[in-house]
């Protein structure tokens, strides 16, 4: 058995200027369950993951249910019972996956998980392999995703849109300086932790962009957030890219819609490029044109003009502090 990957990435302590509890809405306010320890119906893939089930008793974990699936890896709801915290635990078969996947993605995903350190972004405590598989042990984030949430209650009201955006923008900008994209920024990413604080996660496109030559070929993602040199499948800089993203879910979690509706990529090409997209009547008249215009600079379809996650993190709308007290 080996575990040559192991290594200690983040220890488990609370950053200095988290806040203990932040605002939500009333809505999202339900009873979550968290006794999950009961294994009775969790045995789907057993034998394939019987040998990591003792490996990681032996460690005082423990596997507890099937929360995610993908093409090349699951994600597991966790529990450390040394130090009595939950967790999500990603595991990738390598014996199921593509050799670009192996080599490209797989690394750049380890190498940056290991890399990133900020209280915005899922925290990834260890790295193990264990023949075959390759275990990543994360933050669990109890409160399901930004988008669970916005289906729940529907638009968010402004203070609580900003409040979203400006956490998750702090996460993407650290990414941009420290020259990492995402590549798959949506909703579904941005987790909710036991105290509703917004943190990135998935980093499974991840990658490192020279700033000498910062232009991408490889296209992923997620089609609805794709930006326009995407759908175009030219070369583009996946750190511009990833501004286009951050639009996308600014809008959606204001306006509880896309702001493009196309049948295919060349439709929703045209509608990005041409700008054929407009704010729902009531978002138009409760949100403020601090807003208004940062979105019109986010989705942007030129590339040149388009504006960086610094010039976001500086703007007049993420500067303005909103009350999140006027939440219902």
């Amino acid at each position: 058995m080996n575990a040559s990957v192991s290594t200690q990435v983040e220890s488990n302590k609370k950053y200095k200027n988290e806040p203990k509890k932040s605002k939500v809405p009333s809505q999202c306010r339900t009873n979550i369950n968290n006794n999950n320890n009961n294994n009775n119906n969790n045995n789907n893939n057993s034998d394939e993951l019987a040998e990591v089930r003792s490996w990681l008793a032996k460690r005082n974990e423990s596997i507890e249910q099937l929360i995610g699936t993908g093409t090349f890896a699951n994600v597991y709801h966790g529990l450390n019972r040394r130090y009595g915290i939950h967790t999500a635990i990603k595991i990738v078969d390598l014996t199921k996956v593509t050799t670009y996947y192996r080599e490209k993605l797989l690394n750049s995903e380890l190498t940056i998980v290991a890399t990133l350190k900020h209280p915005r972004i899922t925290r990834t405590f260890d790295l193990y392999q264990i023949n075959n598989k390759i275990l990543m042990v994360m933050e669990f984030a109890i409160n399901g995703s930004v988008s669970d949430l916005l289906m729940r209650i529907g638009s968010f009201r402004e203070p609580y849109s900003w409040y979203i955006f400006r956490e998750t923008t702090a996460a993407i900008g650290y990414m941009h300086r420290n020259s990492i994209a995402h590549r798959d920024i949506k909703l579904e990413n941005i987790l909710l932790n036991h105290e509703w604080i917004p943190k990135l996660s998935d980093f499974s496109f991840s990658t490192f962009v020279d700033r000498t030559q910062p232009m991408e070929t490889n296209v992923c993602g997620s089609i609805p957030y794709f930006a326009p040199e995407l759908l175009e499948r030219i070369p583009y800089n996946p750190i511009v890219s990833d501004i286009w993203a951050m639009g996308i879910c600014l809008y959606v979690i204001s306006n509880n819609t896309f702001p493009f509706r196309a049948e295919d990529d060349k439709e929703q090409l045209d509608a990005s490029k041409s700008r054929s997209w407009k704010f729902r009547p009531k978002t138009d008249s409760k949100y403020s044109n601090s807003y208004k215009i940062l979105m019109k600079q986010m989705l942007e379809p030129d590339t040149e003009k388009r504006i960086t996650a610094n010039e976001i993190e500086c703007s007049e709308w993420l500067l303005t502090y909103q009350d999140l007290n006027g939440e219902k």
